[in-house]
């Protein structure tokens, strides 16, 4: 197993992405980020609790505290909750609901599109396999020129594949979804003679 973040996998994901697309017209870009939203709001609960655990601990303990002080322990606990999220990698995957961590990716995942111009192929073949790790969601958008739904659970299957990968950090996997999302859109949207290579194959991170 190889991580995303390794050399090796971007040259997996490369190679994937020439294979895939040596099979169809559908062009293939991977995005990996390490966060897809920095979750603010979650980040300052898990400072509230922090800080309320440490006034049940000033308030009840045995040992008797300066009350001058509290305020200060307070705030310092309310910023080390604050730190202790932002610096845990998986943090998100166990402190969020799975909706919250999958709808913070989609939106990422929209903007990457919109950014990385996706859209912008002749024939609107474009796929986007956005890797969000903190939040361990791989997201899937293909351009209005797919129809993935007619490829029938090929695509799930891929897209399952996917969600593997990304959920254990596996190079591997992801270059094999990669692969079979291209087998799966082959025999619908082949590749052309006239096909050229408008999107990068390298992956973004």
């Amino acid at each position: 197993m190889s991580s995303l973040f390794s050399a090796e996998a971007r040259t997996q994901i490369v190679d994937a992405v020439r294979e895939a697309e040596s099979l169809t017209a559908a062009e293939f870009v991977v995005v990996l980020r390490r966060e897809a939203d920095p979750h603010w709001g979650a980040a300052a609960l898990t400072g509230f609790v922090t800080s309320a655990a440490t006034l049940m601990v000033l308030l009840f303990a045995e040992t008797e505290f300066a009350t001058h002080f509290i305020p200060l322990d307070l705030a310092i606990a309310f910023v080390a909750g604050v730190v202790l999220f932002r610096l845990v990698p998986f943090a998100p995957r166990f402190l969020l609901f799975p909706s919250r961590r999958r709808s913070a990716a989609e939106r990422a995942a929209k903007a990457a599109f919109y950014d990385l111009g996706i859209s912008k192929t002749r024939d609107r073949t474009g796929v986007l396999l956005y890797l969000a790790m903190a939040e361990r969601v791989a997201v899937i958008l293909e351009d209005v020129g797919l129809d993935t739904k007619r490829t029938g659970p090929a695509w799930a299957s891929a897209v399952a594949i996917a969600e593997v990968g990304v959920d254990t950090n596996d190079s591997a996997s992801v270059a094999k979804a990669v692969i079979e999302m291209g087998k799966s859109l082959s025999t619908l949207y082949p590749r052309k003679d006239d096909d050229e290579n408008e999107l990068p194959d390298e992956m973004v991170a």
